[in-house]
């Protein structure tokens, strides 16, 4: 007995002897950061925590600016100064992209990471997330796809969290619909019915005022050239964020052809008749938030991805439907969707020494259990998950909710998740988030009306015609670089002087052609094809 005592004793003396050594060999891995607001400490953060429990690391937190601009000069800085002050990791930044990437990865100062992307269950948490996103789904492969630099080299893991909404969000059309219900009609459907629809707005007095205040259509300046350009555009030709479209394995240019000019004509009579107010040009979101928040209610549609915009109070949030595609006069009817393409945000410097450990920590990141804490919380604190699947945002797809949120914490300073930071992976908003009639008395849920009509998008979707996640070469991209902006402004300037007149449709199309050839469409299109077919097997 006396020796089994000894022997205990002196067991626990040497574990306590380790105990300091143990800790000591527990990798510490420096990671540089955005400074969010909303996270009281990355230091003591539940989600920290369990990270270094779940992957045996100790993180120490290098707080860099929130603004990604700034963040990513301030990398630059360091990587010209030699590199020696970098974090051992870089999460939130993509150094500039995958061109960036390849270029810091050759000087020396990120490591690859593609032997891990290569071994078979290397990434088991990777692995299991992308299994699990079936609404917007995200394969290996294409993860691979999108994150390797044209050297063939991946520098960093990625994050690709994209809900349906959001997916098909940068075209929209919302419609005011207890107007349609008092003037007995339907959602328009086609470009002639909208012309209808929206004529009717400012003729037969909706709002019941007795005034001719009606408002058919506006927007402000941020979503002119996004929601509402698109949405009008698309039942002419194929319009996304860069005007380029494939057509069979050739990309054309869509604010050139024949297809742009119709409906540049068919916006430019919705102006001439006061049915698009042009304010839309101009005036900031504040103002539509204030025109749209008056005692009567002056703005029959919009272009717009949402109406969060408004009070959570409005009721308003919950009365604008979407529109959906539209079926222009040849019989043309589609809808952009972006796809779920993953962007750097995870990267490994030079000074890290120990890689392996800071692979477990991203794969770990991009995990279901951290999607769901980055967005809801703990389980059983934050929220619970259902026993019965509850009504979701978007019930009318067959897509039910398994998460009901107790403690909302989402846009609160708090100290439980990163808020979404790093290589996230998943679509949770859009299957596991229970959409509730009201959270209280009076706040009124603006996803409610989208997701229930959020098929009319849907439904008509050209996935071929879509052209996403480009991945240049070096010299692909400086030719990019030098003239996507100036064309693409040219874009948005000619579109707003056609419309409202400045320029006439009919005498200045073929200037407007040249002029837009000039400024470098050719070598443009050239690059953008040149990285088409490679990344297309052609």
């Amino acid at each position: 007995m006396k020796r089994n005592v000894l022997a205990l004793l002196l067991a626990a003396m040497m574990l306590l002897t380790l105990a300091p050594a143990m800790a000591e060999d527990k990798p510490v891995l420096t990671v540089g950061v955005p400074d969010q607001p909303l996270v009281e400490d990355h230091e003591t953060n539940y989600q920290t925590l369990l990270i270094e429990e779940t992957c045996g690391v100790d993180l120490k937190f290098v707080k860099m600016p929130n603004d990604g601009a700034e963040a990513l000069q301030k990398y630059e800085m360091m990587i010209l100064a030699g590199g020696d002050e970098l974090p051992d990791i870089i999460i939130g930044s993509d150094l500039g992209g995958l061109v960036a990437l390849q270029l810091y990865g050759e000087m020396g100062m990120i490591q690859p990471l593609t032997q891990y992307f290569k071994e078979e269950g290397k990434l088991p948490y990777l692995d299991e997330s992308l299994a699990t996103m079936p609404v917007i789904p995200l394969s290996r492969a294409e993860y691979e796809k999108f994150l390797t630099s044209p050297n063939g080299e991946i520098y960093a893991f990625g994050k690709g969290f994209l809900s349906v909404n959001n997916s098909l969000a940068t075209c929209r059309l919302m419609i005011y619909k207890p107007w349609l219900d008092k003037l007995n009609l339907e959602v328009p459907e086609t470009t002639e019915e909208l012309y209808n629809v929206l004529k009717a707005f400012k003729e037969q007095d909706p709002n019941g005022n007795g005034l001719a205040d009606e408002i058919p259509l506006i927007t402000d300046k941020s979503r002119v050239n996004n929601q509402q350009l698109k949405a009008l555009m698309n039942p002419f030709v194929f319009t996304q964020a860069n005007y380029v479209y494939n057509e069979e394995g050739t990309l054309k240019f869509a604010a050139t052809t024949e297809g742009w000019k119709e409906g540049l004509k068919f916006v430019k009579k919705l102006v001439d008749e006061g049915l698009y107010n042009t304010l839309s040009f101009t005036q900031d979101q504040a103002q539509l938030t204030a025109l749209m928040s008056g005692d009567v209610q002056v703005v029959g549609c919009m272009g717009s991805n949402t109406t969060s915009f408004l009070a959570a109070s409005n009721p308003d949030r919950e009365n604008y439907v979407i529109v959906g595609a539209l079926e222009g006069p040849t019989g043309l009817r589609q809808q952009p969707q972006t796809l779920n393409v993953p962007t750097p945000t995870f990267i490994v410097t030079k000074n890290c020494k120990d890689v392996d450990a800071a692979v477990r920590v991203a794969d770990f990141i991009s995990s279901v259990e951290i999607n769901d804490l980055s967005r809801y919380g703990r389980e059983g604190v934050e929220y619970v998950r259902l026993a019965e699947p509850g009504k979701s945002m978007y019930d009318a797809l067959g897509y039910k909710g398994e998460i009901e949120e107790t403690n909302q914490i989402w846009g609160t300073k708090h100290n439980v998740h990163w808020c979404q930071l790093g290589p996230i992976l998943g679509d949770g908003s859009t299957i596991t988030y229970r959409v509730v009639d009201k959270v209280v008395e009076g706040n009124y849920n603006q996803s409610r009306p989208i997701g229930a009509t959020i098929y009319r998008e849907l439904d008509y979707v050209n996935a071929a015609a879509g052209v996403y996640g480009m991945v240049f070469t070096v010299e692909e991209q400086e030719v990019i670089n030098e003239f996507r902006s100036t064309i693409e402004d040219a874009v948005k300037a000619y579109y707003a002087e056609f419309v409202t007149g400045e320029k006439d449709i009919e005498k200045e199309w073929d200037a407007y052609v040249a002029a837009i050839n000039n400024m470098g469409l050719e070598p443009y299109m050239d690059a953008m094809q040149s990285c088409w077919d490679r990344m297309n097997g052609k």
